[in-house]
């Protein structure tokens, strides 16, 4: 991820300011990073109150406060900017293997940013534009795309410029559109129809998109049943709202 790798280059070396944010950061995703390991297939949000990866995101989160600044403040949100590129990245760092395997890294820095986002606002406006523009195809990983967008951390307004991006790679025909596809289809059925998150007229764009795609020949089976479902489910009654970590 060149721009992305960029960017965090840039907050790291951003001055004496962050060295105490980064030296906290490293020592507790050192920490989150052995809870997970211990762990690997447990889901954040299922886990006891006092369990170790728990007390781990609650140092990550912690790290970002480490320069003193006021909270709302240019250097907090910087602070916080530089804790989120870190675990950003992070998600896509893990190496490969059965997705389960790697549930409880993945929740857990979802977790950490949503904590983030809570001291934040700043974090919500940025973590969406590494979503959206970040030059590599592991953006549309689809497990990272619905957890970032059930805890919050992609939300409103910023909601609707992942939705407005998703729709145009699937109409776009590029090499991007079958992986937009399938994210895009996974979003409307785990967070519209399962266990909903969003109303169904916050991803909009996407569902007209994979109502055209679904019309294309050799389109997925049951994509268009999938976008009627969820199309019936916002004429009776807008979708519900849960949240996950």
């Amino acid at each position: 991820v060149a721009a992305l790798a960029a960017a965090a280059a840039g907050l790291g070396d951003a001055g004496g300011g962050l060295q105490p944010v980064l030296e906290r950061y490293r020592a507790a995703a050192a920490r989150l990073d052995a809870a997970a390991a211990a762990e690997p297939a447990a889901r954040f949000s299922l886990l006891p109150e006092n369990h170790e990866a728990r007390a781990a995101v609650a140092d990550v989160a912690a790290a970002a406060t480490a320069t003193g600044a006021p909270a709302g403040s240019p250097q907090s949100d910087e602070a916080h900017l530089a804790v989120a590129q870190k675990l950003f990245q992070r998600l896509y760092d893990r190496p490969g293997g059965r997705p389960s395997l790697r549930r409880l890294h993945r929740t857990s820095h979802i977790a950490a940013l949503a904590a983030l986002r809570e001291t934040s606002r700043a974090v919500t406006r940025e973590v969406t534009g590494w979503l959206l523009y970040s030059d590599d195809e592991r953006k549309l990983n689809r497990d990272v795309t619905e957890g970032l967008v059930r805890s919050g951390v992609v939300s409103e307004q910023f909601l609707g410029e992942l939705d407005a991006h998703l729709a145009k790679l699937v109409l776009g025909g590029g090499s991007s559109a079958a992986a937009a596809m399938e994210c895009g289809a996974h979003l409307v059925q785990h967070c519209v129809i399962v266990d909903p998150c969003v109303a169904p007229a916050e991803l909009a764009a996407t569902l007209d998109a994979l109502g055209k795609a679904a019309q294309r020949p050799g389109a997925p089976d049951g994509l268009a049943q999938l976008v009627e479902q969820a199309r019936a489910k916002g004429e009776k009654n807008g979708g519900g709202a849960s949240s996950d970590g």
